[in-house]
């Protein structure tokens, strides 16, 4: 599956790493050409020093990386998150998508934003529906997740 990681930082890199060696064909997005030109350059990240980025994973600043993607996955800093998935859902208006149901965008949090409520409002910045609602008193039950299971049901 081709995927873009956006965001390379240490967490967004070895994310990228490890999707590169399950098989699939990835993109790290870095957000200045600085931490792209290092990386292209040393095929290292300066934060994980000593692990080398194969020739294989492709080094970029053009979110448009994430077109014809299966998968994107979302590894910024915690600022960054909102004005992230704001640039996603303008590459998806520019190109005339509006069923977005059927697309594959994992958000991967480091750390908390003083004040956000959640990924609902998140969700509601790249989705055009409404976010699933919990149904009541399931706080506290056990959830179970296989591999066919819809995360957004506990979201």
């Amino acid at each position: 599956m081709k995927i873009t990681v956006l965001g390379s930082g240490g967490w967004g890199t070895a994310l990228a790493l490890l999707l590169l060696e399950n098989g699939h064909e990835v993109t790290l997005w870095s957000y200045t050409e600085e931490e792209s030109r290092v990386l292209r350059e040393t095929r290292e990240n300066p934060m994980l020093k000593g692990v080398p980025l194969p020739e294989t994973m492709g080094l970029t600043t053009d979110m448009g990386a994430v077109k014809g993607c299966g998968a994107v996955v979302m590894a910024t800093p915690s600022f960054a998150v909102r004005a992230t998935a704001a640039k996603l859902k303008q590459l998806a208006d520019e190109a005339h998508v509006r069923d977005r149901s059927g697309y594959m965008v994992a958000v991967l949090e480091q750390s908390i934003l003083r004040g956000w409520e959640g990924l609902f409002p998140l969700k509601d910045d790249f989705v055009d529906k409404a976010p699933v609602q919990r149904p009541a008193n399931t706080a506290d039950r056990p959830r179970e997740i296989g591999p066919d299971t819809d995360i957004t049901e506990f979201l």
